[in-house]
């Protein structure tokens, strides 16, 4: 009879401790650093950062986690994240270098990525196969992806490197860059940050390839594997009641 007390009142010690652990693990506000494209521009009914942050804000809410954001360039909002500046960063595309060194969330949205050229060039083609040649451009942070990733290995494009999507558009518009990929929505955020017109533009007339976005916290972060669960939990709960969100089509 005592042997069992003793392991009830351990078991209900260890039960408890748990609990404790797992509150104190987002008992502080979980500081989430996110891409300067993705910071929202407040109109309605488009795609822009605002999708994403209440995608990722909702998913929290559900969980009843406090939370706030920091805006910087995709290179940087990274670097925070995986020096553990702050404990999460979004959006990051899947690599097999990142899964290195970061721990991924379940998808939080399907970006179907398109070429975006300028619209008065004169590059006749049909996919981006037929580009060899070409200057593509990517910022500075962002992963490459097949088809380009290929081509730009066997040095059939050629790839420039600013530091955000909008300058990559502003490049495209004054000739510096042929072409860069981005999925439709976004593409007409990044066309007004630069100052420009979505109609400056003319898009491949089919998309690349499709991608997923994730939350991504450092593999180094204490309460990193806690932190994704529980993300992905209110994930799941905030999707079960949101079925009209957008997939990047």
């Amino acid at each position: 009879m005592l042997n069992f007390l003793k392991r009830s009142n351990l078991i209900c010690g260890l039960f408890f401790l748990s609990l404790f652990l797992a509150k104190s693990a987002t008992a502080a506000e979980l500081k989430i650093s996110a891409s300067e494209a993705m910071r929202p521009t407040g109109k309605p009914n488009t795609f822009d950062g605002q999708t994403l942050i209440q995608i990722v804000s909702g998913a929290l809410d559900k969980i009843g986690w406090s939370y706030s954001f920091a805006f910087a360039p995709s290179k940087r909002a990274y670097l925070m994240a995986k020096n553990t500046q702050v404990d999460a960063t979004f959006p990051r595309y899947k690599t097999a270098a990142g899964e290195g060194e970061m721990l991924y969330s379940d998808p939080i949205f399907v970006v179907k990525l398109t070429a975006y050229f300028r619209a008065d060039s004169l590059m006749e083609t049909s996919s981006i196969d037929e580009l060899t040649g070409a200057n593509y451009c990517l910022p500075l942070g962002s992963s490459l992806t097949e088809p380009m990733r290929s081509m730009v290995e066997q040095k059939l494009l050629t790839i420039v490197r600013p530091a955000s999507y909008p300058d990559c558009y502003k490049m495209i518009h004054v000739g510096r860059a042929d072409f860069t990929t981005t999925d439709p929505r976004a593409a007409e955020t990044f066309t007004k940050l630069a100052g420009l017109q979505l109609s400056d533009f003319r898009p491949l007339s089919k998309p690349t390839h499709s991608r997923t976005l994730h939350l991504v916290v450092s593999s180094e972060h204490k309460n990193g594997a806690h932190i994704i669960s529980e993300f992905n939990r209110g994930l799941q709960l905030y999707h079960s009641e949101n079925t009209e969100e957008p997939d990047g089509s």
